[in-house]
């Protein structure tokens, strides 16, 4: 008698209960299908104000070689720059689209006629060029590119690669940063973001600062693997543009030793050989390894290229 009592007694206080917790699953429920729209749309705002304004800064080159330097490609190119600085009128691309030594640069901004420009620096090592516009040519809302000179965004950051691929003039896509990888003597950003023919030069732009991260520089081909593509992080090249508003050349220095990354350290660079015929001499040997420079420990040393950047100048 008692334990039937006290069975249903607790079942009549818990209903409440039961109701309230099933009242509070459905405001909880509905609460969050009321915010997914708005999360989605502050997220959509954002990503719109990005392209925009990479519409803005970004330009169409045409360039046009008839004796190109070794390594360079001759005939017509086409590809993507973007604005860096408004009063020199300087503009990044990649060295492939500039070349070495170009007959004519031709460079647009969106809905504008395209004005000639000329070569200001090309660096094979890095596949970094930077040509020039008259500024009576640049557009008086477009605004400078943000780069990010700082280190490479960790993996999944939210990106878009923009340019004018296979033509499709100033066009953008999304993706995420996949990785950092050391290859062919230097670091590059992975990224998922489709980079194709015409996409060479463009920015690749962190969604959640706005700033440029990258070069887009090349996709492997769909033959091999969809999803790759890579881009020279930006903080390879703000010393180069530092350089030479400084009016000093940044060109890479004479490296008088072949070297090599260790595979089992995180840093460091191995000699492998010494040139003993080179004009520039170096205290090394075979065997040697360099862990960082007099005065900078700060460079990490993991390539050849984050040493040619630490001495340019």
């Amino acid at each position: 008698m008692y334990e039937k009592f006290s069975k249903q007694c607790c079942l009549e206080c818990l209903k409440p209960m039961i109701r309230f917790r099933n009242y509070s699953g459905l405001i909880l429920l509905t609460m969050l299908a009321l915010g997914m729209p708005v999360v989605h749309a502050a997220q959509s705002s954002t990503d719109k104000t990005t392209f925009a304004e990479a519409a803005k800064y970004t330009v169409k080159l045409k360039v046009r070689t008839r004796y190109p330097f070794y390594d360079d490609n001759i005939g017509s190119l086409k590809g993507a720059g973007f604005l860096i600085d408004k009063e020199r009128g300087w503009i990044v691309t990649n060295a492939h689209v500039s070349t070495r030594n170009p007959d004519s640069i031709q460079i647009a901004f969106k809905d504008q006629d395209y004005a000639d420009g000329k070569l200001v620096y090309a660096d094979r090592f890095l596949d970094v060029g930077i040509v020039a516009i008259p500024t009576s040519s640049i557009p008086d809302d477009a605004p400078i590119s943000r780069l990010n000179c700082k280190e490479i965004p960790s993996i999944g950051t939210p990106v878009a690669a923009f340019g004018h691929p296979f033509s499709l003039s100033f066009s953008g896509t999304r993706g995420i940063v996949s990785g950092s990888q050391n290859k062919w003597g230097r670091m590059w950003i992975q990224t998922d973001a489709p980079i194709n023919s015409g996409n060479s030069g463009g920015p690749l732009i962190d969604f959640s600062t706005g700033q440029v991260i990258g070069i887009n520089t090349a996709g492997f081909s769909k033959k091999v693997s969809e999803g790759i593509g890579f881009a020279v992080p930006s903080a390879q090249v703000c010393k180069i543009i530092e350089l030479l508003k400084q009016g000093i050349d940044p060109s890479p220095p004479i490296i008088p030793v072949e070297l090599s990354p260790d595979p089992e350290r995180t840093k460091g660079l191995n000699v492998v050989h010494v040139y003993r015929h080179h004009s520039v001499k170096w205290s090394l040997k075979q065997g040697d390894r360099i862990i960082a420079l007099v005065g900078d420990k700060n460079v990490k040393l993991k390539n050849l290229a984050e040493l040619i950047n630490a001495l340019r100048g």
